[in-house]
């Protein structure tokens, strides 16, 4: 006689069964928190409009309703977000066996306009670390993570989980004396590793750094970056450039513009678009042309002055 499997059938139950198995499948902290969040959002949706919260009663309506509300109220970046973060737990629910069909099996994404990264001038890079100028320890370890960030285009995420360890090299992400030349191990999205490289400045920097963050009370530390209460999370780096850029009086600036401007230069200056997609850890050309976007216009005139026609007649 087979007996039946009693099914949880509430959002919020099958909500961390989901996030249990994004943790399993080791996908990255932000990209869990964020689906979470997105299915949070929906669930408290669907309360406070009194409609149903089983997973088996959810209907397309309802997720139009949602994202209809989301468009009203927030920017159609962050609809656009939430309406992928719960399309996957949709699928999950299906590839689970806790329902047949997902209710946004012919759902289409809110469009995003299109909205071009400001880039950060080299000149105001310098400003930065400029600002980080003393000797004291947060000045040091300003002026090595801002570096490491322009010297990269890294992801926040990956600069702030960069490990130290000052005798073995396993426990190391830095390698500031290789015969290859200096360089950096990230752990991009998924857990995919890649070698950067690290500038002679840039290394100068984290040396001056490494020196300074021997005589820290958290020194022993699997982490890199140390603030004052242990590790310097990923929002605190992002704090770092804040601070920075306040004191050079460059406004409000965010990492991601850092990482913008980084592949913007690396494609000026003629690097090879097959090359960046190693160096940015992206699995997409798509991601090169969205990058590529915020400047494209100058590289294509700074092109016309090198080859073609222009560069001739």
């Amino acid at each position: 006689m087979s007996t039946s499997i009693q099914r949880l059938d509430d959002i919020r139950e099958l909500g961390l069964s989901f996030v249990r198995s994004m943790r399993a499948e080791n996908l990255s902290p932000n990209t869990i928190d964020s689906y979470a969040e997105s299915l949070r959002q929906l669930a408290h949706f669907l309360e406070s409009a009194s409609l149903p919260t089983a997973v088996s009663e959810v209907r397309k309506a309802h997720i139009d309703g949602f994202i209809e509300h989301l468009l009203n109220t927030r920017t159609p970046a962050t609809a656009n977000n939430r309406f992928r973060g719960i399309q996957q737990f949709w699928k999950w629910c299906v590839d689970e066996g806790e329902i047949e069909t997902s209710p946004m099996a012919t759902a289409k994404p809110p469009k995003v306009p299109e909205q071009l990264v400001p880039l950060i001038p080299e000149e105001d890079v310098e400003k930065l670390f400029r600002a980080c100028g003393g000797q004291g320890f947060m000045d040091r370890r300003d002026h090595a993570l801002l570096r490491v960030f322009a010297s990269t285009g890294a992801r926040k995420a990956e600069i702030a989980n960069l490990r130290y360890h000052p005798t073995d090299p396993e426990l190391s992400d830095v390698d500031l004396d290789s015969r290859w030349g200096a360089t950096a191990a990230l752990y991009g999205k998924g857990g995919t590793a890649r070698l950067v490289r690290l500038s002679p400045k840039t290394v100068r920097a984290l040396d001056r750094y490494i020196r300074a963050r021997r005589s820290h009370v958290d020194a022993d530390l699997p982490w890199l970056w140390l603030g004052k209460r242990g590790r310097l999370l990923p929002n605190g780096c992002a704090r770092v450039l804040k601070k920075r850029a306040s004191m050079a009086g460059l406004g409000n600036l965010h990492l991601h513009q850092i990482r913008h401007s980084y592949a913007h230069a690396f494609l000026s200056d003629g690097g090879s678009e097959t090359d960046l997609m190693r160096n940015m850890g992206w699995m997409s050309r798509e991601m090169v042309g969205r990058y590529a976007k915020s400047a494209g216009q100058e590289r294509a005139l700074k092109a016309s002055d090198r080859v073609g026609f222009a560069s001739r007649l």
